[in-house]
């Protein structure tokens, strides 16, 4: 809101929260101090539009052996945020200016691999099969979604050196997804996007908690840094002026067919 440039929208690429306790939308008609409702009043102070990814710690719920693992009901928290937070879907598109804006989710495993859940993201052939119609529509566009794409840089970068992290990319030949599952898989919108590298401006992910900027077929993507949690130093003090930004400040310009990242220097590790 203090920014010195007026904001046309915020995006959130995921992990908006952490463990739900439940996926019934009369739990949290009853019980109002959840952490959905704390999310809720925060973006309630923003005076701008708002646009929402989910992430791996979206899904996940206390109710089981484990502190947190995924819900096996993914579809009823997708419609808890949803109602919640007034997503339209669990993937969508939006319009601004002449630009296309669209929102992915990772979270959508792919039916033709076997799956560690949470940690890797993947898109699966219906929203994949959806992304293809809207990028056929052939005008300029940015992706947001949660999981970073297994390029060079992204996988090197603080702890994602360590375990298969990303959108799988078997042609990466990356020794840390080795004897795993994804050591000879490839997500399919790796092709899409090649196809369409001329169309894509720019993709924005999550996930890693730093600032990271790599390229794919000359798409920029870039991952923001967690305001919450951050790997690049403590958690921000939401009352603490002189804390550094945890996000991206973009800006288009359709006359002059730029994108402008105005914290730049952020980036720790850079293409």
């Amino acid at each position: 809101n203090n920014f010195e440039v007026s904001l046309d929208f915020v995006v959130m690429t995921g992990d908006l929260v952490d463990v739900l306790p439940s996926d019934e939308l009369t739990y949290y008609d009853e019980n109002d101090n959840t952490s959905i409702h704390q999310l809720k009043l925060l973006l309630d102070e923003l005076d701008m539009p708002f646009h929402l990814a989910l992430g791996n710690h979206d899904y996940y719920t206390d109710d089981g052996f484990l502190d947190s693992h995924t819900t096996p009901d993914k579809s009823a928290r997708e419609s808890l945020f949803q109602d919640q937070l007034d997503m339209p879907a669990p993937w969508y598109r939006f319009d601004h200016e002449g630009l296309g804006f669209i929102v992915l989710n990772s979270m959508q495993d792919d039916a033709r691999v076997d799956w560690a859940p949470g940690r890797c993201g993947s898109f699966g052939e219906v929203q994949l099969a959806w992304l293809e119609e809207e990028l056929k529509k052939g005008d300029p566009c940015f992706l947001f979604f949660h999981h970073p794409l297994a390029l060079d840089v992204m996988v090197s970068a603080g702890a994602m050196a360590f375990f298969a992290f990303e959108v799988p990319r078997s042609e990466g030949d990356y020794e840390k997804y080795e004897d795993t599952v994804f050591e000879d898989w490839t997500d399919p919108i790796y092709d899409l996007l090649q196809e369409h590298a001329d169309q894509v401006q720019g993709v924005f992910v999550g996930h890693g908690h730093w600032f990271v900027q790599d390229y794919f077929e000359g798409i920029p993507v870039m991952m923001t840094d967690s305001v919450g949690n951050s790997y690049q130093g403590t958690a921000i003090d939401v009352d603490g002026e002189d804390q550094p930004m945890r996000y991206h400040i973009v800006e288009c310009n359709l006359t002059k067919n730029t994108m402008t990242i105005y914290n730049e220097s952020h980036f720790i590790y850079n293409a």
